[in-house]
């Protein structure tokens, strides 16, 4: 093989071969695949690794906040949602009573607040049943906004707790045949005129306190914006409650945010008692209860039927209820209750605490625990607003003078008004000293 030489002399052009002294190959390259080391596999499967787990915390993190918003809620509806229906149908009721002209329109207007309101949703309720993260008889929920009911009856003070929210249509010059009061909820969910429910002159103190409260907090608010828990130890009552708890739950939309009742459960200590059942008011089919064995009724029904009777009940202190229930003692901790907070914004800033107490005298017990432990006064000094509505008994109604009211009398009640400042307020009724 040569290699071909070009060179110029005087002005003529040579050209010469030149055999080459080094065999001329040609070079060709190629291109090899990485080899696969031990190193390469192992950085490959970590990145693998790394991206599954990546996957599965969003998976996670969807799926607690679906179950905390949806399959735990009431309805299926996330509570803000659901208290954005409500507010659209109220405002709507409104509008439409101010603006009516004829009486076809105000017809109207009274089939959409009496019939249409807060419709069954049965499929949504037997979904929640069949949901195992639902267990019937714990259903806690943590709320900002709370409303406890302490000695819940056959659950008059959380039906007109609901009708704190629910309007009329006000019309008397112009249309007086057909203007209507305020509507009341039922506990089979039928929405009927205040005025014609026979418990309704009673009621419309709390009704009225209740819808003050909740203005003063924020007037944009209503009761669906609530969580509402019910205390109640008398067992022949579980019934009557569990009933207004399920129509409640299979509303889309729903009154409330939610409703629990906690049944053959009292307000007190955190320990096992008797409760005392009466039979004072059998004609009315509602059996009353007290925890002290001298109450009136229960003398009363001593007397007049020769015996009474007593059924054993767990105890449940305010103190141990606010903290499982109320968001500002759960948010902000590493639970799965913080993704009901995060959509609150700072949850531990402003909590509002609606409280009632109609107990047959352990109101005095109640309050004092609250003292000792702090929990009122705590709450409200750190920007909260807690509202309480209380029922007194006297010793004469009691058939006894005990240490827990007189320490109530002269010491708890001037410390609540002297030391936990504006946001703490009291509503007392059938005060006797």
């Amino acid at each position: 093989m040569s290699i071909e030489a070009v060179y110029f002399d005087g002005g003529q052009r040579y050209s010469i071969s030149i055999p080459s002294l080094v065999p001329f190959k040609k070079v060709v390259t190629i291109k090899k695949s990485p080899k696969m080391t031990f190193k390469r596999v192992l950085c490959l499967a970590g990145i693998v690794v790394l991206s599954i787990s990546v996957l599965h915390q969003i998976d996670t993190s969807y799926s607690r906040v679906t179950k905390s918003k949806n399959i735990r809620s009431l309805s299926r509806f996330r509570p803000s949602q659901n208290a954005e229906k409500v507010k659209i149908w109220r405002s709507k009721i409104l509008t439409a009573c101010e603006n009516a002209k004829t009486e076809n329109e105000m017809a109207s207007i009274l089939a959409m607040t009496r019939e249409n309101a807060f419709p069954i949703s049965r499929p949504a309720f037997e979904s929640r049943l069949m949901d195992p993260d639902y267990l019937p008889g714990n259903d806690i929920r943590i709320c900002p906004y709370l409303f406890i009911d302490l000695g819940s009856g056959v659950g008059n003070s959380v039906e007109q707790f609901i009708d704190s929210g629910l309007v009329g249509c006000q019309r008397p010059e112009e249309f007086p045949s057909l203007s209507f009061d305020p509507m009341h909820f039922h506990i089979d969910g039928i929405l009927q005129i205040a005025s014609e429910n026979r418990d309704d002159t009673s009621n419309r103190e709390f009704k009225n306190w209740v819808q003050d409260r909740i203005q003063n907090f924020d007037p944009s608010f209503g009761p669906e914006d609530y969580c509402v828990y019910g205390l109640e130890g008398n067992p022949l009552l579980k019934s009557k409650l569990k009933r207004l708890e399920n129509n409640i739950a299979k509303m889309n939309p729903s009154p409330l945010r939610h409703l629990h009742f906690l049944t053959q459960k009292v307000a007190g200590g955190d320990s096992k008692r008797p409760i005392f059942i009466d039979q004072a008011h059998a004609e009315d089919n509602f059996p009353g209860s007290s925890l002290f064995f001298n109450h009136l009724h229960v003398r009363m029904s001593k007397d007049q039927y020769g015996k009474i009777s007593e059924y054993p009940v767990e105890s449940l202190s305010l103190t141990s209820l606010m903290k499982r229930t109320l968001a500002y003692y759960n948010c902000g901790s590493v639970s799965e209750a913080q993704s009901d907070c995060n959509n609150e914004g700072d949850s531990r800033k402003k909590n509002h605490l609606i409280i009632n107490i109609d107990v047959e005298g352990s109101e005095f017990k109640i309050l004092n625990e609250a003292k000792d432990s702090g929990i009122l006064c705590n709450l409200a000094l750190d920007g909260n607003v807690v509202d309480i509505f209380v029922e007194y008994h006297s010793p004469e109604f009691l058939g006894i003078d005990s240490p827990n009211t007189l320490r109530y009398i002269h010491e708890v009640r001037p410390y609540f008004g002297a030391q936990c400042g504006d946001t703490l307020s009291f509503y007392e009724t059938r005060r006797y000293f």
